[in-house]
């Protein structure tokens, strides 16, 4: 399990503690190490910078460096973040053990040294270094199950009643998501499921949980406590989870460097993903040919981040041909986002949007550069397109297509969302993504995306740009004149966004013949 919010609770961060935070939050481990390497012997590399190096570390698999890292704020009586180091280097050794068994290398030695320096923090502070406490029960009971004697067996029950009523005394209004998954954990440690479920539920769906946070509390069920989709526990608590991060098993083997051999089922309940109802996810998987997931591999090389002049994330945008949006943009590459991703007047326009000399564009495809957007030719704010077009000049063909054509509703439809849910790695929705109903403005569906998927480039089964992501919520109004709502997910019909820039480009050259439209076909019916 990730730590508890300590780097959090010293006090303002410098601008390079906020730097290394925020890569952490997106799991840029690597970002992380390279630039508190460079810092190393100046002035700047503090204490909170030491310890984010040190955890980067281990998430790199280099845990040996880390302890390296970290010994100067263990040996350091008077430092803040002792206790923090202690749990650091205690979560290095546990991950050196479950490294191990996957290679067929069992080493003791490195599940009890993680266990004494998580019970060497935990005692300095019970109330406070809860979640050491937590990781003792927690490899406690991985002991017990693998036969790993310890010198006092009933420590993991007994350790794990104080830590319930070290938890407990916070009222639950004051509680943390710390404590929440804290809970969770002492709950399946006595194999209240139904309890350990509640706990985790609060824990995913509090707003201030991350990528970074979530990725290592399933970690820690799937690597320490041992759960599967095969087992009762497994079955309830690691989708709760995998809702929120919105991972297939591809991306969990790749990201997590563990297996997952049995599918991901869809857990009975949805929750909103944003107060604002602009996600929401819903699913169930189906399969793709290969060639079909090569052609995929190429759509997303036009596929970007938003980042500000900070380099905090917005949302997503994409790359097309300025052409096949109207003439008068043929021979230019334009970028494509919500209105409350990039407008004219940022966050006087929409909370949290960027104006466009603010943003910066990265593609995961294409490295880690950063780049400027240019001018902007049109925008529609957040109740009509919810679109922006920039001028955005790009070397080489664009191979992202556009068509107006939408198969009929019956039999299904299916539509197909590639962007950076909650700001993670570019991720393709492959749940459940029929295409429920259209107007002549908007498309509604069913796919899993989060807060950061906005903007993203929704396509056809044949990959062909549909749409631009806007919204989702489980409350969505229907279309059509149809009464009541359902769960959906909302974009701007490509076809609709055509015709605005269109009517935009009229205004400003009222004798030009209108722009031709791309092959469609109505199949509403």
């Amino acid at each position: 399990m990730a730590g508890n919010d300590v780097l959090g609770l010293l006090g303002a961060a410098a601008p390079l503690e906020l730097e290394l935070e925020t890569l952490r939050a997106k799991r840029e481990f690597g970002a992380i190490v390279a630039r508190a390497g460079v810092m190393r012997d100046t002035k700047e590399y503090s204490p909170k910078i030491r310890c984010l190096a040190g955890q980067a570390l281990i998430e790199c698999g280099r845990s040996a460096d880390a302890r390296v890292e970290l010994l100067p704020l263990i040996d350091d009586e008077r430092s803040p973040l002792r206790d923090e180091a202690l749990g650091l280097v205690g979560r290095s050794y546990k991950q050196d053990y479950v490294d191990g068994i996957r290679r067929g290398q069992r080493d003791p030695d490195a599940l009890l040294s993680g266990f004494k320096h998580y019970e060497r923090a935990f005692n300095r502070n019970q109330q406070l270094n809860f979640w050491q406490g937590i990781n003792c029960v927690a490899l406690g009971r991985r002991a017990q199950r693998d036969g790993i004697r310890l010198d006092w067996p009933d420590l993991p029950d007994d350790m794990n009643q104080i830590v319930i009523d070290a938890v407990q005394r916070v009222p639950v209004t004051q509680m943390s998501p710390w404590h929440f998954a804290t809970l969770a954990e002492a709950r399946l440690a006595r194999s209240d499921v139904d309890q350990a479920e509640a706990w985790l539920r609060l824990y995913a769906a509090d707003p201030r949980v991350d990528a970074f946070a979530l990725a290592g509390t399933y970690r820690q069920l799937s690597e320490v406590w041992q759960l599967d989709h095969r087992s009762g526990p497994g079955q309830r608590l690691l989708p709760v989870l995998e809702e929120k991060l919105f991972l297939d098993r591809a991306e969990l083997r790749q990201r997590f460097k563990f297996d997952i051999n049995v599918p991901v089922p869809r857990a009975p309940e949805l929750q909103a993903l944003d107060g604002a109802g602009l996600e929401a996810m819903f699913g169930s998987a189906r399969p793709r040919p290969l060639e079909w997931l090569d052609t995929v591999k190429r759509r997303a090389r036009f596929v970007g981040r938003v980042l500000d002049t900070t380099g905090h994330f917005v949302g997503t945008c994409f790359v097309v041909r300025g052409g096949d949006l109207h003439r008068d943009l043929a021979g230019r590459t334009v970028l494509l986002t919500n209105y409350h991703v990039i407008n004219s007047k940022g966050p006087d326009g929409f909370p949290g949007a960027v104006k466009p000399n603010d943003a910066r564009i990265q593609f995961e495809r294409r490295g880690d550069q950063r780049h400027k957007v240019g001018k902007l030719y049109w925008e529609s704010p957040f109740g009509e397109c919810d679109a922006a077009v920039l001028d955005f000049p790009l070397e080489g063909r664009v191979d992202l297509p556009l068509t107006e054509d939408l198969k009929p509703l019956e039999p299904a439809c299916y539509v197909y969302v590639l962007g950076h849910p909650a700001g993670m790695n570019l991720s393709l929705s492959l749940d459940d993504n029929a295409l429920l109903d259209h107007d002549d403005a908007w498309l509604h569906y069913r796919n899993p995306t989060a807060p950061g998927s906005s903007g993203s480039p929704v396509f056809d089964d044949q990959l062909r740009l549909v749409g631009i992501h806007h919204r989702g919520t489980t409350t969505m109004p229907r279309l059509n004149g149809k009464e009541g709502t359902y769960e959906a997910n909302e974009g701007a019909w490509i076809r609709n966004v055509r015709l605005k820039l269109a009517a935009h480009f009229s205004k400003k050259s009222p004798n030009r013949p209108p722009s031709p439209a791309l092959p469609r076909k109505r199949g509403r019916e």
